[in-house]
């Protein structure tokens, strides 16, 4: 989904002039999205009891109503991942208005702050960012034998240096088919 068809944030006060325009949630975002919601809503305060500014000025018996029908929503939701039935990607803007993803964005937009929703949207980002990344675990000669091996190849980065052996691998291998 491209930023023009994403669904903007409706901003608490003002609409900021400068800077990153906020966005809700697209249909492919909601899966990384659903436990942070989850967590977020619990956080009330910060680790000195001050209350955190992540969720709108609204009277007490009405956030509470949004946050059950939110977590209803998100509930709704895990259900239809489980299933297999969620859809992560919407063909226009119709399917879209019927999506699930519609009704956790209303009520995200009624319950959190402008800055609750920034701190969810950054930690969405670092989620999507430790999905792209993965540990190997090597034993001690085997990490000393690569490091001796970007020694010699002048290369700085242990990933090009996984990524040559493995392309040197394949040429040999392919040389082997050969004979």
């Amino acid at each position: 989904m491209s930023k023009a068809n994403k669904p903007q944030w409706k901003y608490q006060y003002i609409t900021p002039t400068s800077g990153r325009k906020l966005y809700l949630l697209a249909p492919d975002e909601l899966i990384t999205a659903a436990p942070i919601i989850k967590n977020t809503l619990r956080l009330k305060y910060d680790s000195k009891y001050i209350p955190l500014k992540l969720f709108r000025t609204i009277s007490q018996k009405e956030m509470e109503n949004r946050t059950i029908e939110l977590q209803r929503t998100l509930r709704e939701f895990n259900k239809q991942y489980k299933n297999g039935l969620y859809q992560e990607f919407v063909n226009n803007d119709i399917e879209l208005e019927l999506h699930i993803v519609t009704v956790v964005n209303m009520y995200c937009n009624q319950i959190f702050s402008d800055d609750g929703w920034k701190h969810i949207r950054k930690q969405i980002t670092q989620a999507n960012k430790r999905k792209k990344t993965t540990t190997v675990v090597l034993d001690e000669s085997t990490y000393i034998m690569l490091s001796q091996y970007m020694a010699d190849q002048k290369i700085k980065v242990h990933t090009e240096a996984v990524h040559q052996l493995l392309v040197d691998a394949k040429l040999i291998e392919d040389k082997f088919e050969v004979l």
